[in-house]
């Protein structure tokens, strides 16, 4: 299926998100995981639901421009917090298998 999008086909796509917090892997090798570490979350926990945390908002053809893309990306203060034993796990997860041979 062919489409002849013209210059005035509009798209606008926004998302907006309350809260986010991001938490990376255990250090103890418990089964319920209650000491996980939070490595991204809000600098400031605000009570205002006026301001997104995080604001993406994506247009073609926009208004009153030239332009024929627009991208807005706004976010509040984030505290990121490294963890060493969740980014080298992260590494080993797309580290090549040494064990597999898949060409031979």
């Amino acid at each position: 299926m062919i489409f002849n999008l013209t210059e005035n086909v509009l798209f606008r796509l926004k998302l907006e998100i309350d809260s986010f917090e991001l938490a990376g892997i255990d250090s103890e090798k418990s089964e319920l995981n209650l000491s996980r570490p939070i490595l991204i979350e809000p600098f400031e926990k605000k009570e205002n639901k006026e301001k997104k945390l995080i604001s993406i908002e994506f247009e073609s053809n926009p208004l009153n421009t030239k332009q024929d893309y627009r991208l807005s990306c706004l976010t509040e203060s984030l505290l990121i917090n490294y963890h060493a034993n969740t980014i080298n796990q992260l590494i080993q997860c797309f580290l090549p298998d040494r064990h597999h041979d898949l060409e031979g």
